[in-house]
């Protein structure tokens, strides 16, 4: 260990890869959920700051949780499968982005965010109609945030009720 990184008295500590990746990635998937939830609460008063800390904690939620749940799931597929588990892995990855993305879209559309939104951005509301379109594209926002927080929700206690490791 380089000496400006090892403080006297302290020896490091190892923890198999395993003893923490399911706590760490569970952790994880708490904090991009809490995000969620709390960007579920922005508005139309809401500043660049309200946004980007928000951001920021679902962005420290998900590289919690990305490495040890990789290393979970390509560490209990035997070493002669584990290239297919990687393409498996990168593959359910995508479809999970893919469909969420196109499940969002659905709920806030549904709800008639876009519209709102998109008759906001003409500009050609009155202030009775701004009012009403705002508190329309608002609420369709939080319901659909609040509705990924659900789904990350369920994710982080399936991933706290995973079963026991079984690495090779």
């Amino acid at each position: 260990m380089p000496p400006n990184c090892h403080a006297p008295g302290w020896e490091p500590v190892s923890l198999p890869d395993h003893a923490i990746d399911g706590l760490l990635a569970s952790g994880g998937l708490a904090i991009a959920c809490l995000g969620l939830i709390f960007i579920s609460q922005l508005n139309e008063h809401s500043s660049i700051f309200d946004i980007v800390w928000r951001l920021i904690l679902i962005g420290i939620g998900q590289s919690l949780f990305q490495s040890p749940n990789n290393s979970a799931l390509l560490g209990s597929a035997p070493r002669d499968l584990q290239g297919s588990a990687s393409g498996f892995l990168a593959t359910g990855r995508v479809f999970g982005q893919s469909l969420s993305i196109a499940l969002a879209g659905a709920i806030f559309a549904g709800l008639g965010g876009a519209a709102a939104g998109a008759m906001l951005a003409s500009g050609h509301a009155s202030p009775d109609q701004t009012l009403a379109l705002q508190q329309t594209f608002v609420s369709s926002f939080r319901v659909t945030f609040l509705v990924c927080a659900g789904i990350a929700a369920i994710g982080v206690f399936t991933s706290l009720i995973r079963g026991k490791d079984t690495r090779r």
